[in-house]
């Protein structure tokens, strides 16, 4: 029996129902059906509007309940696996934890089939993806098996089965993940920065904030908690028992990484010395230099070698929808920053630029206030291309600060906005908002930014 079968033996029997069926929900009840007594797995969605992965659960013994979420999906159950997408106040969720089922969530299912204690996890409001991808890629330079797993693309349930206990696994973990963690310890966590962000979904922000230092809540002075050090936030509502590593832009943080002039400095396990000089970091922005030192962080406290972190910040280029140069047309430069879903992620993509910027926001909003983004425009920003639902409440923020126009699409959004531009402008599509409005996810919505971008240059060839 391999170490991950003995630890799936621990669910054989259990009567389960998974709620949600994206990818997590998927994962957990392929994973579950194995050696669980019944697996029952439901969604709001018809089965039509579910991903096709969904319906070959059937093959595996699954018991499929599209467009089903009633209470008496709880009969004979005693697990409720939920995906990071359903409310934790669904009716449904609620009975099940009034009824003394005991409820997880399926980042919590795929830590407990981890076989190896390696684990390094990240969450903050903005950069998590990218900072995930870079831990990946230094420990990959470090000689590592690495998996990348959680909130970047693949469930962390559907990883466990192919980890070894010598791998280190690398996982992006969201506030929403983190409402039904119960045993989750990282080996290091990493808080990148606090801003608020899905009020709709958390209330305020203490919650959200509450919720994303829930990361630390098991770990031990053994364990490793990597904090921003420049971050107000973070230092109010952080209170970690596992050892302190700050990142910091400015020397005097405390045991970790930080800016010293034009150079990056570390102190990690008693391990000193000059990382890199800054300018050497391949990704653009402050930003992305502050999440270069939180993963160099997190990597040098789980034994990775600095000569392995430079490297890796010499050549990670980053990952698509976040300032992603999407071309030149006429002079002008597109710029993809889909990922900015919420206002303090826009805001660091506007400091990132010093010319002129024509910037495209809109989208669903996420009961944000839109005012510090239309302040810090009225300095560099041309024109406000506002689409979508929220154009209405960004344009009354608006007011004022900076001239708007209003669009029903991306792609008039666009088109305005490269009416607007000047030869050596930016063109900056950073919602601040989600796309949930008009399309599934940020990926399509950049991949249609850069779509109408390609016909701009076409038109004009």
């Amino acid at each position: 029996m391999s170490t991950f079968t003995g630890k799936l033996e621990a669910f054989r029997g259990r009567r389960v129902l998974v709620v949600g069926l994206a990818r997590s929900g998927v994962a957990a009840a392929k994973v579950l059906a194995a050696v669980a007594g019944r697996v029952v797995a439901c969604d709001e969605k018809p089965l039509a509007e579910l991903d096709p992965a969904v319906a070959a659960l059937s093959a595996a013994g699954v018991d499929l309940r599209p467009g089903e979420q009633g209470l008496d999906l709880l009969d004979d159950v005693d697990l409720l696996v939920r995906s990071p997408g359903v409310p934790w106040e669904l009716p449904l969720v609620a009975a099940a934890r009034e009824a003394g089922v005991e409820v997880i969530g399926e980042l919590e299912l795929g830590y407990r089939l981890l076989v190896t204690d390696r684990l390094v996890a990240i969450t903050g409001s903005n950069g998590k993806s990218t900072t995930t991808a870079l831990a990946g890629e230094i420990f990959r330079r470090a000689g590592e098996n690495v998996v990348v797993a959680g909130n970047i693309g693949v469930a962390l349930t559907a990883a466990a089965a192919d980890v070894r206990s010598t791998d280190v696994v690398v996982v992006e973990v969201s506030s929403f993940q983190m409402e039904d963690a119960v045993t989750f310890r990282p080996r290091a966590g990493v808080l990148l920065n606090l801003a608020p962000d899905h009020l709709d979904r958390h209330g305020d922000a203490r919650e959200y904030y509450r919720l994303k230092c829930r990361l630390f809540e098991n770990q031990g002075a053994d364990d490793f908690a990597v904090l921003n050090g420049d971050d107000e936030n973070v230092a109010a509502a952080a209170r970690p028992r596992a050892t302190v590593l700050r990142f910091s832009a400015r020397p005097g943080a405390g045991p970790g990484a930080w800016l010293d002039g034009d150079e990056i400095k570390y102190d990690v396990s008693g391990a000193v010395g000059i990382l890199m000089p800054a300018a050497e970091v391949r990704l653009p922005g402050r930003h992305n230099l502050m999440n270069g030192m939180a993963a160099a962080c997190a990597a040098l406290a789980m034994g990775a070698p600095a000569a392995a972190c430079a490297e890796a910040l010499r050549t990670f280029e980053g990952l698509p929808h976040r300032l992603e140069d999407a071309g030149e047309v006429a002079g002008v430069r597109y710029v993809n920053d889909s990922k900015a879903t919420n206002v303090a992620s826009a805001l660091t993509a506007l400091s990132s630029y010093e010319v002129p910027v024509v910037l495209i926001a809109g989208g669903k909003g996420k009961g944000e206030d839109f005012r510090p983004l239309a302040q810090a425009a009225a300095a560099k920003v041309r024109l406000a291309v506002l689409y979508g639902a929220a154009r209405a409440d960004l344009a009354a923020a608006f007011e004022g600060a900076v001239a708007v126009a209003l669009a029903e699409t991306v792609e008039e959004a666009v088109r305005e906005a490269a009416a607007a531009a000047h030869a050596g402008d930016v063109v900056l599509l950073s919602p601040a908002c989600t796309s949930w409005d008009q399309y599934n996810n940020f990926e399509e919505r950049g991949d249609e930014f850069k779509r109408v971008v390609a016909a701009l240059r076409r038109e004009v060839e």
